[in-house]
């Protein structure tokens, strides 16, 4: 299925609509939810050291529908999307020229996250348990850990897969394979994955997607 021409009138006239406009800022940044070029927060949206690149809009989505609707958007004015977790990419590769950028930091919500405990005779001698996390896109190393060291007790030896930079985002960390400091004693971090949640335009709409090893296969071994 070919892609519609690329229109900015069509894409602002879906936004606008989608995100009706609105005074109230929100998050770390104080930012509104829609961001264009022309705007004087732009630079302050786009936040990245590397590369000089000029994307056509970044939205900072909330929720899972934020980002249905901005992938809508992009995709029905004709834009590809440029998913951005923290924006920690060397290459900037999050913040594509003349992509629609869906910003996911403001979806790490710590307070929603959920944890589980499980034991069984298939963990490995030594191991009390295996914990499980799940949590939205935009955390950080960082937040992760707290998270980590929160919900299971130092006193049991828990250690979680992560990265050395504090400030990296878990999902670029993990689905660009996960190696750190602690890869020799837990594996790449890409390998602990258990299942995803996505947005996807088929063609037709952008759909909520959950991908793991038996549900939506492709789309879970292809991003890891």
């Amino acid at each position: 299925m070919c892609s519609p021409p690329r229109s900015l009138y069509r894409l602002r006239t879906c936004l606008e609509q989608s995100f009706p406009p609105s005074d109230e800022r929100y998050g770390y940044f104080n930012l509104p939810k829609i961001v264009y070029p022309a705007d004087p927060d732009f630079s302050v949206a786009i936040r990245s050291p590397f590369g000089n690149s000029q994307p056509a809009v970044v939205v900072m989505a909330e929720t899972a529908d934020d980002v249905r609707n901005a992938v809508t958007c992009a995709a029905e004015a004709g834009y590809r999307i440029s998913p951005r977790g923290r924006g920690h990419s060397y290459q900037a590769l999050s913040n594509s020229n003349g992509y629609v950028v869906v910003d996911c930091s403001r979806l790490c919500k710590p307070e929603e996250f959920v944890f589980s405990h499980e034991e069984g005779d298939w963990i490995l001698e030594g191991q009390k348990y295996i914990g499980t996390v799940y949590s939205g896109s935009g955390c950080t190393n960082a937040v992760m850990l707290a998270a980590t060291a929160k919900e299971f007790a130092p006193e049991e030896g828990g250690l979680f897969a992560l990265g050395a930079c504090p400030s990296v985002g878990i999902t670029g960390y993990l689905l660009g394979g996960g190696s750190g400091d602690v890869t020799p004693s837990t594996g790449w971090g890409s390998d602990d994955v258990l299942e995803l949640r996505a947005v996807i335009w088929n063609g037709t709409n952008a759909e909520h997607i959950t991908a793991n090893k038996e549900e939506n296969t492709d789309f879970f071994w292809a991003s890891l």
